[in-house]
Order: C-alpha cells, then sequence, then structure tokens
C-alpha cells in the first residue's frame, strides 16, 4: 500500500510538470480562438477571416473560428457549377438540422457553405514572412518585450509573417504603421475583403436538389426564409455533421 501511494504521488508530480512547463511561444503557435485575423489562399482566390478592432473583437472571432478551420472557393468565381439547392442559412446549426431531417427521408443531400465579397474591406498591418519558424519567434519574442500585441501568422501566404494588428479603416491602419515606423519597425499594409458566409443544402451528386412539396412546405413552416434557388454547387466547402 505504501509503494502504491508513493507511486501515485509520483505520477501527478510529473503530470503537473508536463503541462506547467509544456512549450510556448518557442515550441508551438500562438493562435487561439481569440486571435485577430487570417487570410488563406486557395487555387487564387482568398478566404478571409476578418476581427475588427471594436469591443465585441473576441465574440466575433470565436464565431469566425469555424470558418478558420474551412477555406472555401467564393461564389463570386466564374468557375464552378450551378445546382438547385435550399437556403441560405445563416446559422450552422440550422442548416444542419434540416439536412438531417432530409437524410432521415432517404435525400442524399449534404451541407456547403457559400462566401460572397460584402465591398468592403478591414487593412492588417504586418511584418513580412521570417525565413525560418525560429526567426519569426524570435521577433516575435522582441516585439512583446517592447509591448507590441502580435502574433506569429501560420498559413497562407503570409505565413511566419507577424501581425500587428487588423483595423476597420484605412486611416486607422495607416496610423498604426507610422506609429511602428517610429518604433524602428518597417511594417506593411495589407487589404483584406471582407466575406459573409452562409450555408446551402445540395444534392450530393451534384445535380439539382428536388425535395418533394409536402416536405418543402413542412421546411418553410419552420424556416420561412429559405428559398430553392441555383446556387454554385462545385468548389464550396463541405460541411460535415460533427462539425
Amino acid at each position: 500500500m505504501k509503494y502504491t501511494f508513493w507511486t501515485l504521488v509520483l505520477f501527478n508530480l510529473v503530470y503537473f510538470g508536463y503541462h506547467y512547463f509544456e512549450p510556448g511561444a518557442d515550441g508551438a503557435a500562438l493562435m487561439k480562438p481569440g486571435d485577430r485575423v487570417k487570410q488563406v489562399a486557395s487555387g487564387g482566390t482568398q478566404t478571409i477571416y476578418l476581427l475588427n478592432e471594436n469591443s465585441n473583437s473576441e465574440i466575433r472571432a470565436q464565431e469566425l473560428e469555424y470558418i478558420i478551420k474551412n477555406p472555401l472557393v467564393s461564389e463570386n468565381t466564374t468557375q464552378g457549377k450551378m445546382c438547385l439547392g435550399i437556403g441560405p442559412f445563416a446559422d450552422l446549426f440550422a442548416g444542419q438540422s434540416v439536412s438531417e431531417q432530409l437524410q432521415a427521408l432517404n435525400l442524399n443531400v449534404e451541407l456547403k457553405a457559400i462566401d460572397q465579397l460584402v465591398g468592403q474591406s478591414d487593412y492588417r498591418i504586418m511584418l513580412p514572412p521570417a525565413p525560418t519558424l525560429q526567426d519569426a519567434f524570435r521577433k516575435l519574442r522582441e516585439l512583446k518585450s517592447q509591448k507590441i500585441d502580435s502574433y506569429v501568422i501560420t498559413q497562407g501566404k503570409d505565413a511566419l509573417g507577424i501581425s500587428l494588428g487588423v483595423f476597420s479603416s484605412e486611416n486607422a491602419a495607416k496610423s498604426a504603421k507610422n506609429k511602428l515606423a517610429s518604433d524602428g519597425y518597417e511594417s506593411v499594409m495589407v487589404e483584406i475583403p471582407r466575406l459573409v458566409r452562409e450555408f446551402w443544402i445540395f444534392d450530393s451528386e451534384q445535380s439539382d436538389l428536388i425535395v418533394p412539396a409536402r416536405v418543402w412546405q413542412n421546411i418553410q413552416v419552420e424556416h420561412p426564409e429559405l428559398v430553392q434557388k441555383q446556387v454554385l454547387c462545385l468548389n464550396t466547402a463541405k460541411i460535415d455533421a460533427e462539425d
């Protein structure tokens, strides 16, 4: 019994030490749901994850974390196939609920997401990508020591660059850029088009989704805002139920 007790004590100490001293800035990317903005390029089309500097920024970042994990092609692209679908669902979970109802009726459907440009932009101030991961985190430590809010970008064409803030107006971004220059940091300003994401239900075979009239009437009772229309169904991101 005595040996069992001391074995458990030792195990708990090791477990505590592992989590207390696990790698930070030097061993892992500093990305989390509350981080500011990410930009991913896919097939020549950019998907932007925006976060302005207002008081609701943390909430908006959490809402857009799903988008960060699912880059896709914008509806505005000239490539792709048009299919008759059901939507738009502004809420992911409502789309999943209706998709599951249709699947229960043996309809072969899937939920997909479509991004659309809204004609506005945000502006990111950043340091250009570093040659290596070590260089990026070395510069990050330097910025942190100067009390400059920053993080290492881990995805897209700007990977290993360092984001120094995202602003909802060009003037605010230029002001921040000038302030950094006066502190000895030459940065660049990147324009980020804003996107809005909608969810649509399509036939899994990328053909027109034909829903029986009675089923469609029942859906509209619960979701009167939904329509059936031709929407880009190819090159969009499929949404799995477990997401």
